[in-house]
């Protein structure tokens, strides 16, 4: 990455760099790849920016630029101060965040509002929740959305914490729990033993043979046409996707 200190223009598919020198003279460079392609020392127009090192340069220059446009252009109340100041990296980190989001993966937008979507669980929208240190707001920025009051978490208790309060009487059912070592994780953390009940009824389901293919059409095709022909057998289907678009793609190949 470069970072050059005046101005950049794209003109008939060449880069132009147009700079002001230490002796005060206007310049032009026509065709700025070719001219860093020509040599090693760029110090006059800007700086190179390994490559390991760019998130680094990028959070550390919005550090300092935030620090003194707050301190040249707002006044804030003496106790707010430390507060804001050690909001600062989390509120740079999150605008970076906010960039990298997807919609319909990671959120969703909703009659003018932003609902994060349980993306690494349960993929459920969660209307009432909203994201702390800034990310809501910068998505909501994002989208050009009406921008809401950042939200504090003044107390938190882990579901953990939660559940070890009952102690002993602790109980529970579930339909997945099934290897060792999760079962040994739950009699660690909450002290419960397992029993394992067995079905009523004999299993019906049947595994079938993994279906490969190379394209993302292909793999619509296929998906597509399985359901229809379980559909056409009058059994429902239940098509699980990894995410929301996903799921439109496959709703819309349906139709």
């Amino acid at each position: 990455m470069y970072l050059f200190y005046e101005k950049i223009k794209f003109e008939e598919k060449l880069i132009t760099l147009e700079y002001v020198n230490e002796q005060r003279d206007f310049v032009i460079i026509p065709d700025l790849k070719a001219h860093l392609a020509s040599t090693s020392n760029i110090s006059s127009i800007g700086k190179y920016i390994p490559n390991n090192k760019e998130d680094e340069f990028i959070k550390n220059n919005l550090d300092n630029y935030i620090r003194t446009f707050i301190k040249e252009n707002i006044k804030v109340p003496t106790n707010f101060s430390d507060f804001v100041h050690s909001q600062i990296p989390k509120w740079i980190e999150n605008a970076i965040t906010a960039l990298t989001y997807q919609e319909n993966v990671h959120y969703i937008v909703h009659d003018g509002l932003i609902k994060p979507v349980d993306y690494y669980s349960t993929g459920i929208v969660q209307s009432s929740s909203n994201w702390s240190d800034g990310l809501h707001q910068f998505l909501q920025i994002k989208h050009e959305l009406k921008m809401t009051s950042e939200t504090f978490t003044t107390n938190f208790l882990s579901n953990r914490g939660y559940f070890v309060r009952y102690g002993r009487k602790l109980f529970g059912l579930t339909g997945t729990l099934s290897s060792d070592k999760d079962k040994q994780v739950l009699a660690d953390v909450y002290k419960v033993d397992f029993v394992i009940i067995p079905s009523q009824r004999q299993k019906q389901h049947l595994s079938l043979p993994d279906i490969v293919v190379i394209t993302e059409k292909d793999w619509l095709k296929e998906i597509s046409y399985s359901a229809i022909n379980e559909s056409s057998k009058e059994r429902g289907t239940l098509i699980i996707c990894e995410t929301i678009e996903r799921a439109k793609i496959i709703a819309e190949e349906l139709q």
